[in-house]
């Protein structure tokens, strides 16, 4: 098991790890602080037994 974590505004990465096969397993809103702004983090996974 490979598991994850990106900003979720991170489009290019979102679709990468989509396209490789992850899966978003959750989501914690407002968990990165850049200066006085704020981004979630999305959580992805993948088996790698099974690809999922």
């Amino acid at each position: 098991m490979v598991t994850l974590a990106l900003r979720g505004d991170n489009a290019a990465a979102i679709g990468l790890y989509e396209s490789l096969g992850f899966t978003r397993y959750g989501r914690l809103p407002g968990f990165v602080a850049v200066g006085e702004k704020r981004y979630d983090t999305l959580l992805y996974s993948l088996d790698l037994r099974t690809g999922q």
